[in-house]
């Protein structure tokens, strides 16, 4: 009864590998219950920097985009900032 499931990566290298893995263990899952996961997940990333951060590719869930590093800001403040942005559009 979910409607999606977001997982969050920073682009760093242990990042994605925790994120593959994930998707890994929802195929299975996918397949040993018979129910569609893989085509409700995302992926957003976080504090996603350019220099050093990839996203993964070649993967069967979409990416929702990124979100830069918000130095010294107030979760209050990110969270308006996300607000402003169609990252969450997927979810309407």
């Amino acid at each position: 009864m979910l409607n999606g499931i977001v997982m969050v990566g920073d682009g760093s290298a242990v990042a994605n590998r925790k994120l593959y893995r994930a998707v890994e263990a929802l195929e299975i899952m996918e397949k040993n219950l018979n129910m569609p996961i893989i085509n409700r997940t995302f992926i957003i990333y976080n504090k996603f920097r350019s220099q050093g951060g990839k996203v993964l590719e070649h993967i069967p869930v979409d990416i929702l985009g990124g979100t830069p590093f918000y130095m010294q800001a107030t979760t209050e403040q990110v969270v308006k900032e996300l607000s402003c942005t169609k990252i969450f559009d997927a979810f309407q």
